[in-house]
């Protein structure tokens, strides 16, 4: 589960990581390694994948890292290669055709797991279908 953006490193913020991970779902910070330490979260999900590699050497690999990606396999497969645990890709009535058909190629080729990131109520199963995982709307 992404922590919201305004989580405090201080009591609150390890008692929301505490919830979460008792219900047996990993916290994760956004963009902020150094929150993701202070409040013993599970890891980091990046917004910007360019910096998958060097983050992924800075937490070794006992902390889950996922990159946030624009809608194209190259830049997907970059993230995966540089050592993201999972990818996630923004999905909006717009784009949907183009990411469903990236969401299927991915599951057919790749083994990281996919996010699909809704940004707008729309119909699900379609990219349920490819995607291993789907965080709805805000």
């Amino acid at each position: 589960m992404l922590l919201p953006r305004d989580t405090k490193a201080d009591a609150a913020g390890r008692a929301l990581v505490k919830r979460i991970q008792d219900s047996d779902r990993p916290a994760l910070v956004c963009d902020d390694p150094d929150l993701r330490a202070a409040i013993a979260a599970d890891g980091v999900h990046l917004t910007d994948p360019a910096r998958v590699k060097d983050l992924r050497r800075k937490l070794g690999d006992g902390l889950i890292l996922g990159a946030e990606c624009p809608a194209e396999r190259h830049a997907c497969m970059v993230a995966a290669e540089d050592g993201a645990d999972y990818i996630a890709i923004r999905v909006t009535l717009a784009n949907r055709g183009d990411v469903l058909d990236l969401l299927a190629w991915w599951q057919e080729m790749m083994t990281v797991p996919v996010v699909a990131l809704l940004d707008e109520a729309m119909d699900r199963a379609q990219v349920s279908a490819s995607a291993d995982f789907i965080s709805p709307p805000a």
